[in-house]
């Protein structure tokens, strides 16, 4: 094969787990938008920001991994360097910090945009959160209210002899 495919191939690779950060994420976000109820909208929010939590998570995980990686790189190319005997060496191993500062920045990236969809997700949380707490702050009152009027409506009955006085008297 020749070079030209290798790089690229190793770079496709490198970002399959930008891949899979991202996609959990951008069908969490559909998944809120095509809501349309607070329940359904409260548990979509919940999942993008489980999702974005994770993600973040995966995403400071590969850029500590790149950056390891890469300081073991540089290692190796310093090493290499030194010793005259082994040239090849010191070539392989900046062929392959190329892939490796791709992948890095293509982390940082990821976690820029990760933290600003976070922040997305929080906002759109917030502003959703609202009307779902005003809906249950309603439900709880007409509860409350018609366990008020329940009560009111068994003490009238009780008071007025129940069903069996509203009765005619026989004929």
């Amino acid at each position: 094969m020749p070079a030209a495919i290798i790089a690229r191939l190793k770079t496709a690779f490198l970002m399959l787990p930008i891949l899979w950060v991202w996609t959990p994420l951008a069908t969490a976000a559909t998944a809120l938008k095509a809501a349309k109820t607070p329940d359904e909208t409260a548990k979509a929010a919940a999942e993008l920001a489980k999702q974005t939590g994770r993600s973040l998570e995966l995403v400071q995980a590969l850029a500590v991994a790149g950056s390891r990686q890469s300081s073991a790189e540089a290692a190796l190319v310093q090493a290499s360097a030194a010793k005259a005997a082994a040239p090849q060496a010191a070539a392989s191993a900046q062929t392959r910090s190329k892939p490796t500062a791709l992948a890095i920045q293509a982390a940082r990236d990821a976690v820029q945009r990760a933290e600003r969809e976070k922040a997305a997700a929080d906002k759109v949380l917030a502003e959703k959160r609202a009307p779902i707490d005003a809906a249950l702050a309603r439900a709880q009152a007409l509860k409350t209210e018609f366990d008020a009027l329940s009560a009111e409506s068994k003490r009238s009955g009780a008071s007025k002899g129940g069903l069996a006085s509203a009765a005619p008297a026989g004929p």
